[in-house]
């Protein structure tokens, strides 16, 4: 039991239980997939379907370089998400789980390579961040939201790196997956994986720490390198410029259509002293770390001190580049880079390095966990109060859903989404709901790339079948037109949270 309690498990368990209690409260409670989540969902069902995804989710760079429709890099969380997946029948409870193991197994990863590193400072700093960051956002690990593999994976990312300058074997292999899951899941996670490619390239030659790959791990790493990005490789090759043009275009800003401004350069107070405390951050850090560096000796393997401060260097780095892009990306996109705040955190704790742990001290370790979660109760509880609200909601339209379509699994059916509401969440339920239980559906996706991902496109449905109207009542309480074509049937749908009525009405254009 004592050397359980001193392994990496035992705070790992310990912190990813609060996410675990979520996941199961999701299910019991009622738990439709809508929005975003349905999206992934889709896209996770067509890994094993004759027509894979190779991109990512669509991301929303046309927000502020006006033409541009880039995908996020690759499909590998799709990927890991599907077998899982697949397994429980194409049902909800299989994507959560799935979700909620790759979330908390990424945690569960830099706790291990903190654990290799061993000096008990490290373990401290990274359980630290751990706790915080897996306990503020304990209500949403469950969930497939594409940023949150970056929340955790950039964390673990850094650990690795760590490691690796001080001379870890074989973790080249591990390091190259999780930084293709950061990079491909959300474009953002280039802003830390090319910084920290960098500083293990400086600080390797400068120390000469980092072991010597042995041939079966170059081989290794070159294999996972391939299997990684076969998919977004396939699709440059076969659609060049593809989505690379696309990212080069949002990048440089450069289409032909003018750049909206007001949208992409738009700053507030906040953002610009968010920017300018990391920035602070950053140097206070690289200073640190650069004089406990100069200081210790290059021959051998490195200090107690200078393991941390290779640690503080390298996240320094990350807040550096985090500070950077607060001011070119301004308030419009800032809050993607809140996927990078357990790099801030840990960076934070290393500047005062302590080895006492808090969590291997029962009264303490009580204590401490307490005032974490309710901290994250406090100031996060209603994100987690709002996911499953809207998720219970969806559920009568999904129920609603079934009942109109029962009896029509033959058909051909194109769905139209109406309204404001409509287009955020329980349009894409109905959609996703449609597809996971085998019936044939187009529907207007949100992006408009006619290059890319054509399958499911209401322009390439036959001209026999039937059309499914989610529509939301307007503000007068009357129903947007459906257009022409017998009505078949139809349901009503209050959905109280949004203060509004959605109408789902089964048109025959046969």
């Amino acid at each position: 039991m004592s050397s359980f309690r001193q392994s990496w498990m035992w705070p790992w368990l310990l912190l990813s239980l609060p996410a675990f209690g979520w996941f199961v409260y999701a299910l019991a409670t009622g738990f439709a997939l809508e929005g975003d989540n349905a999206h992934i969902a889709i896209r996770t069902f067509d890994v094993f379907g004759p027509n894979p995804p190779l991109l990512g989710m669509p991301s929303t760079a046309g927000n502020e370089v006006s033409g541009v429709n880039a995908f996020h890099p690759g499909p590998l969380h799709f990927w890991l998400l599907a077998p899982l997946f697949a397994v429980s029948g194409w049902n909800t409870w299989g994507l959560l789980l799935g979700s909620l193991a790759i979330n908390v197994g990424l945690a569960g990863l830099g706790l291990w390579a903190a654990w290799r590193i061993g000096s008990p400072w490290v373990k401290r700093a990274v359980v630290s961040t751990s706790a915080i960051v897996l306990i503020v956002l304990q209500f949403l690990w469950y969930t497939p939201w594409n940023p949150y593999p970056v929340f955790v994976g950039s964390m673990t990312l850094v650990v690795l790196v760590w490691g690796i300058v001080i001379g870890q074997r074989g973790w080249w292999p591990i390091a190259i997956f999780v930084g293709s899951l950061i990079i491909q899941t959300h474009l953002a996670g280039a802003l830390i994986v090319v910084p920290l490619i960098l500083t293990v390239v400086v600080l390797s030659r400068t120390f000469g720490w980092a072991a010597r790959p042995s041939r079966r791990e170059v081989s290794l790493t070159v294999l996972v390198l391939l299997v990684c990005w076969a998919a977004p490789l396939r699709e440059a090759l076969t659609n060049w410029p593809g989505n690379i043009g696309e990212v080069l275009d949002y990048v440089a800003g450069s289409r032909s259509v003018a750049r909206d401004a007001s949208v992409s350069n738009s700053f507030d107070s906040g953002s610009m002293a968010f920017g300018l405390v990391l920035g602070a951050m950053s140097v206070f850090g690289v200073r640190r770390a650069a004089s406990v560096l100069k200081r210790g000796a290059r021959e051998g393997g490195p200090t107690d001190n200078q393991v941390v401060a290779v640690g503080l260097l390298i996240t320094s780095m990350v807040t550096a580049v985090s500070s950077a892009g607060y001011f070119i990306f301004g308030s419009s996109r800032g809050l993607y880079l809140l996927m990078f705040c357990g790099v801030w955190l840990l960076q934070v704790l290393l500047l005062k390095p302590r080895s006492r742990i808090w969590w291997t001290q029962g009264t303490r370790m009580a204590v401490n966990l307490t005032v974490l979660m309710a901290i994250g109760l406090i100031l996060f509880g209603f994100v987690g109060a709002v996911r499953l609200a809207d998720a219970r909601a969806n559920m009568s339209v999904r129920e609603a859903t079934r009942e109109l379509v029962e009896g029509y699994r033959s058909e051909s059916i194109v769905v139209h989404q109406i309204g404001g509401i409509v287009e955020i969440s329980p349009g894409m339920a109905v959609v996703a709901d449609l597809v996971l239980t085998g019936h044939d559906v187009d529907f207007t996706h949100f992006d408009n790339r006619s290059d890319y991902d054509t399958q499911r496109r209401i322009e390439r449905a036959p001209d026999s079948r039937l059309e499914l109207f989610v529509v939301q009542q307007n503000a007068d309480s009357t129903w947007p037109d459906t257009g022409n074509g017998a009505v078949i049937d139809s349901r009503e749908i209050d959905l109280p949270h949004w203060g509004t009525r959605v109408k789902l009405v089964l048109v025959d254009q046969r």
